[in-house]
């Protein structure tokens, strides 16, 4: 067997270049925790078929599993070719090497030199495995083959003066982020209410302060709180930022008390059109509370458990979220789950702002809430804000499953048919 062959039949663990001749990487190494068999790390591993096996239909059938995976085809010149994903990897493969000419979808009998593929159990791990794949093959446009959607995070700099509010898909270290927004529209309704009711400036000056600019529109209509004329204190203006913050987090109760209270004091000292401003600001939240039910998340913030299937009913995967950035996969033996679960929380390592982990930040927030706004009943995602809480979650879930799971095998036995 040639030393190429002999090495893609190796168990894959650490980053690769992009020459193929190398040993390959499914995926970056990420940090595992263990627990002597009842908890070990996921790793992805690519599995390997002879293209002559893959001209064959009763042998690439006895090689191949009919279950979802991922799977990468290689020329004889060991160039990839082809890179995807298929809930059924037989299936799929067969269609591009079929013996019938009419039911080949692709020839590639002459051209192919090798098949690689690595069978996954759900649909997050499916799209994780794609993803990580794409970004190694293909670094410079990955994010153009849209192997999940995309979202908009709101961004606020606190690091300015007079901080504004931005629309952006990256990701860097000291600014805060909040989302998900499936759309530029969604997210730019929320940064005008939040412009509106607590007068943010929407302008694209660099505001130092004591610097006006008598031709911008917003000035002029006194639509923000016009810090460049000095009409406001950074630190008054910093308490804006707060609490559009603080409503973005969805806890409107703290906004709303701030405001009546400031409200009642211009009441008192007998300032009743700035008081009614103040009202105006509270019907334009009620409002916008309406559009908007759903809070926003501090990407920093971003903490989930997501547990999904595995490949036996007496285990589970684990996928560990930590500040928008999936930290850890594992899998855990369902019968010591809660234990086991607990102490990986404890373990988990401290999550760092490094310029490097930002570029995957980015794709793995996105990867996590696509799950949350499309859920998969597979997949199941529990924040983190109470660990206990999050954990007794999962046990629940588990149980639900396996009482479901036993009324249709009660069905099935006794003939009865299933409920539609």
């Amino acid at each position: 067997m040639p030393a190429s062959a002999r090495q893609l039949r190796s168990s894959f663990t650490g980053r690769h270049s992009a020459n193929s001749n190398q040993p390959n990487t499914c995926v970056p190494p990420r940090p595992a925790l263990y627990n002597r068999g009842v908890v070990r790390a996921v790793t992805f591993e690519f599995q390997h078929v002879d293209a002559e096996v893959a001209g064959s239909h009763d042998a690439l059938w006895a090689s191949v599993p009919r279950k979802a995976g991922v799977f990468r085809i290689f020329d004889v010149r060991d160039r990839l070719i082809l890179l995807e994903k298929t809930h059924n990897l037989a299936e799929r493969i067969d269609r591009f090497y079929a013996e019938e000419r009419e039911t080949r979808a692709l020839d590639l009998r002459r051209i192919t030199g090798r098949i690689e593929f690595c069978r996954t159990d759900s649909p997050f791990e499916t799209l994780y495995l794609l993803h990580s794949e794409r970004r190694h093959w293909f670094p410079n446009t990955y994010r153009r083959m849209r192997t999940f959607p995309r979202f908009f995070l709101l961004k606020i700099n606190p690091r300015q003066r007079f901080p504004r509010i931005y629309a952006t898909r990256e990701v860097k270290a000291g600014v805060r982020y909040f989302g998900p927004f499936k759309s530029r529209a969604q997210l730019d309704r929320m940064k005008t209410t939040l412009e509106r009711a607590f007068k943010l400036r929407p302008c694209e000056y660099n505001i130092r302060g004591n610097d006006p600019y008598p031709d911008c529109l917003y000035f002029q209509m006194r639509t923000c709180s016009r810090p460049c004329n000095n009409d406001v204190t950074r630190e008054d203006y910093l308490d804006d930022v707060n609490n559009a913050i603080a409503f973005l987090e969805g806890r409107d109760e703290e906004v709303r008390k701030a405001l009546v209270d400031q409200m009642e004091r211009l009441a008192d000292a007998t300032r009743f059109e700035d008081a009614a401003r103040i009202r105006k600001r509270l019907e334009i939240l009620d409002r916008a509370r309406k559009d908007h039910r759903d809070a926003s998340i501090d990407l920093w913030k971003f903490d989930f458990l997501v547990v999904m299937e595995a490949g036996s009913t007496r285990r589970r995967k684990a996928a560990f979220v930590k500040g928008g950035r999936i930290a850890a996969i594992e899998e855990h033996n369902v019968a010591t789950i809660e234990e086991t679960l607990q102490n990986s929380l404890d373990k988990l390592p401290p999550e760092t702002a490094s310029g490097r982990l930002q570029e995957t930040r980015y794709d793995d927030f996105c990867l996590v809430s696509n799950f949350m706004t499309h859920p998969v009943k597979t997949v199941h995602i529990v924040p983190l804000n109470d660990r206990d809480a999050a954990v007794d979650s999962v046990v629940e879930k588990i149980e639900t499953e396996k009482k479901e799971a036993s009324v249709t095998r009660l069905k099935r036995q006794t003939g009865h048919p299933e409920d539609p």
